[in-house]
């Protein structure tokens, strides 16, 4: 009896470590962070639901008063909400579902099914619905890749947030009416993508804590369409960050330039754009960013780093045991993604020449100093 006790207690403890140690492979900032989400709909919009309204779920992390009594977010809760994007009220057998639907799917491409619930029980850091902290801080928009939602980029919005910026997503567009059939739907999905960040941005003016004079964009895959057209549109917008975008990718140029926003004169803020060259069915293509004559622009290249790393998988994959990662050395990269990402914002947002150099200087040491990193500067 006394060795099973003991056997459940290595076990247990095991378990926990697991469910810490992503966190502990990145360097959280100064802020605590809290977590909120917002379900509304835009009456502008109408789609074939109860309400006859667009769903827009927005979820919202910013910097946060230290909390006694914490109510702390694990994985699983973020992944629920994709549970929820279009009926906001559904029931937890619905929920339990949708989890069980998601393991036996990473279970069936050879994801260990104990690694699967170390993932989503995983401490994170954000406190739901944790007192903000009474200062202005600039805004993220993040847009997710195709069918991606808040959790995709959970790990990455908690990291940003700590370092006191407001992170706020949606869900991608194509989880609220369904996979592109078509590619000549890419440029009616990307401008519904648009509008759906356009819609969370004004949703938040009631938010004391955001200066909504210095904004930033940030898109994975699909979303880096996204957020160049919406760029196009709001003068407050002072960056963009590409995480293997389709603003870089040989599949998306064309369609990016047949939006009406369209308009690479407009296209005046400096971007950070990491990316890779794994894939076969996306390759770079730098004709577009190569025409931005007014931006100052970072190309990141990571090498044997896969395009569905550049979410929370990336991190995920390369700490739990269990996953059999496509790529090596992936914690270390993805962290090197969060840091990179970090730093540009921070450097974007002091609106200082001397700290824009002084980062062109940062990224070339790192580059050298790391067999699996180029880095150009245009």
């Amino acid at each position: 009896m006394k060795i099973k006790t003991i056997s459940s207690i290595i076990l247990i403890t095991a378990s926990l470590l697991a469910q810490d140690k992503i966190w502990e492979k990145l360097e959280k900032g100064n802020y605590d962070v809290g977590f909120k989400v917002l379900s509304l709909y835009d009456s502008s919009r109408t789609i074939n639901n109860q309400k006859n309204y667009r769903p827009v779920q927005i979820s919202v992390w910013y910097p946060a008063e230290f909390s006694s009594n914490p109510s702390s977010m694990i994985y699983k809760d973020y992944f629920l909400l994709s549970a929820t994007e279009i009926d906001f009220e559904v029931s937890d057998a619905l929920k339990d579902s949708s989890i069980t639907v998601y393991k036996n799917l990473l279970v069936q491409n050879g994801v260990n099914a104990d690694a699967f619930e170390n993932w989503f029980n995983s401490q994170m850091i954000a406190d739901r619905n944790a007192i903000p902290i009474e200062n202005k801080f600039s805004l993220i928009v993040v847009a997710q890749g195709n069918y991606h939602s808040a959790h995709h980029q959970s790990f990455l919005c908690e990291f940003l947030a700590s370092y006191g910026y407001v992170v706020v997503t949606i869900p991608s567009q194509t989880r609220i009416l369904g996979q592109m059939t078509d590619n000549s739907q890419a440029v009616e999905s990307a401008e519904d993508q648009v509008n759906d960040m356009e819609f969370a941005i004004h949703s938040l003016r009631n938010f004391n804590n955001i200066d909504f004079n210095n904004i930033a964009l940030l898109g994975h895959s699909f979303g880096g369409r996204s957020i160049l057209l919406l760029q196009m549109k709001n003068e407050n917008v002072k960056c963009l960050v590409s995480l293997d975008g389709g603003l870089g990718l040989n599949t998306a140029i064309d369609d990016i330039k047949k939006s009406p926003e369209f308009n690479s004169e407009k296209m005046n803020v400096p971007l950070l754009h990491i990316y890779e060259d794994c894939e076969e069915f996306i390759k770079p293509d730098f004709t577009l960013i190569d025409s931005f004559n007014h931006s100052e622009i970072f190309l990141i290249k990571i090498n044997d780093i896969h395009h569905f790393y550049f979410s929370s998988l990336g991190l995920v994959s390369g700490t739990i045991e269990g996953f059999a990662p496509a790529s090596e050395d992936l914690t270390v990269k993805s962290k090197i993604v969060y840091d990179l990402t970090r730093d540009f914002l921070n450097v974007v947002f002091e609106h200082s020449d001397e700290a824009m150099n002084n980062l062109k200087e940062e990224f070339s040491s790192i580059a050298d100093s790391t067999d699996f990193i180029t880095f150009q500067f245009k």
